[in-house]
């Protein structure tokens, strides 16, 4: 079978033809990377993706002096950990604390019970946790006949207690 130029299956290629594979400049699959392509890698200085650090810039990670992250410690800072003797959290025992638990009688647990501390447990008459049982407080276990929790066997009822 002959080549025909006017057959339907003649496969030399044709420059104006839709399946030519030849690269061409202007053509919208050419992969030779042009400058201003979108797709172009070379690192570019104005480049939103562009590494090299900047000193201005928001990601530079050189600690800054003024940064709110700088990490040296602060005297005037609200996590300095040094103990100061004004600060909330400072832990050496004072004397009008409600948690001092001086009298330390070289014990590690010393457990001398003193007056004036509010964790004593002597019972005193006057206090809100004191057990002996008072017969106006709300807390009395003593029966009463018209309370609901009465035990005492009615003689009408239908429950009989043996």
């Amino acid at each position: 079978m002959n080549k025909v130029r006017n057959s339907t299956r003649y496969t030399e290629p044709v420059r104006n033809s839709t399946r030519y594979t030849e690269p061409v400049r202007n053509s919208t699959r050419y992969t030779e990377p042009v400058r201003n392509s979108t797709r172009y890698t070379e690192p570019v200085r104005n480049s939103t993706r562009y590494t090299e650090p900047v000193r201005n810039s928001t990601r530079y990670t050189e600690p800054v002096r003024n940064s709110t992250r700088y990490t040296e410690p602060v005297r005037n800072s609200t996590r300095y950990t040094e103990p100061v003797r004004n600060s909330t959290r400072y832990t050496e025992p004072v004397r009008n604390s409600t948690r001092y638990t001086e009298p330390v009688r070289n014990s590690t647990r010393y457990t001398e019970p003193v007056r004036n501390s509010t964790r004593y447990t002597e019972p005193v008459r006057n206090s809100t946790r004191y057990t002996e049982p008072v017969r106006n407080s709300t807390r009395y276990t003593e029966p009463v006949r018209n309370s609901t929790r009465y035990t005492e066997p009615v003689r009408n009822s239908t429950r009989r207690c043996v």
